[in-house]
């Protein structure tokens, strides 16, 4: 479930959403549970960007998208090491 909300919201949108980064394999990021999860999330607060498998496991951290929050769920074959790295810092808006 990728969720791609945009600013606009009827409340609160002076403020910035949050970006929520759910880092997990594809199995475990697009599951039912997750989804239950992800769709009890404010819209009008979070961003949600799921990295799935080809992010993970093709693409180098510092190609990540940016987020404000990486939330990341160990499973068989999760590159850990990669996922541990020291975040890259941007300056807040």
């Amino acid at each position: 479930m990728d969720v791609d909300c945009d600013n606009d919201s009827p409340r609160g949108s002076h403020k910035k959403k949050i970006v929520l980064g759910v880092c997990a394999m594809d199995k475990k990021a697009r599951s039912k549970p997750m989804a239950e999860i992800l769709s009890r999330l404010d819209p009008y607060l979070f961003d949600i960007i799921i990295f799935g498998n080809k992010c993970i496991m093709e693409e180098e951290v510092e190609d990540w998208p940016v987020v404000d929050v990486l939330i990341a769920f160990y499973s068989g074959g999760f590159p850990l090491d990669k996922v541990i790295r020291p975040p890259r810092f941007d300056p807040p808006d």
